[in-house]
């Protein structure tokens, strides 16, 4: 193991726990350089790694480790706009015999939204990865139900990323001129106006 590795075994032997201070040691000797930090909080074992890493990761902690955490308890993620790696991805796992938890935890760029799916080892991931995909438009490589899971599919953009537009790209409006309804572009900026205005009148009524 590198010297970065035995840093991070030295800082999980002070927790004094030898089952867990074993597992993080074979997992280290398995993956090599993947990690690049590891801490115990509140009963949970946080790792953090890198995308390239996170596929033989993964697979290592859930099939290959004598604590085996083949639960997945939730998968999240959040948006960072300001960071050049934007999307923080946490797959949350759980030894359900031992009661602990584990996170694995990392971050893509806003240019690589694909990550390996768990599809293929927990089948009850796709759920979960269905709705990462959905707020944040992360894609998962060999998950064969890529759908959106809980907005609607006349939504436009991904609702976690906060960049859709506040009163839709289209509007259905009635035309005097053509006498049909029409679908025209819907402008922020006349909403606003609106808006404004009915807010003026009813404050003086």
């Amino acid at each position: 193991m590198s010297s970065k590795s035995n840093i991070i075994i030295n800082e999980i032997n002070k927790f004094k726990l030898p089952l867990i201070i074993h597992f993080v040691q074979y997992v280290f000797s398995l993956t090599f350089d993947g990690f690049s930090s590891a801490f115990i909080s509140n009963r949970e074992i946080i790792f953090e790694t890198t995308y390239s890493h996170i596929g033989n990761i993964l697979t290592i902690i859930i099939l290959h480790t004598p604590l085996r955490f083949n639960f997945i308890r939730d998968l999240v993620s959040y948006d960072r706009p300001d960071f050049h790696l934007r999307f923080v991805v946490v797959y949350i796992l759980r030894n359900v015999e031992r009661d602990f938890d584990l996170r694995v935890r990392f971050s893509v760029s806003s240019k690589t939204t694909i990550i390996p799916s768990l599809t293929n080892i927990i089948s009850s991931a796709q759920w979960a990865e269905r709705e990462v995909f959905d707020y944040f438009g992360i894609k998962f490589f060999g998950n064969l139900d890529m759908r959106k899971i809980i907005s609607d599919y006349s939504f436009w953009g991904f609702a976690g990323r906060k960049d859709f537009p506040l009163v839709g790209i289209f509007s259905f409006v009635y035309s005097l001129n053509f006498l049909r309804v029409s679908k025209v572009r819907g402008n922020l900026k006349d909403f606003w106006s609106i808006f404004f205005q009915k807010t003026i009148i009813e404050s003086k009524i």
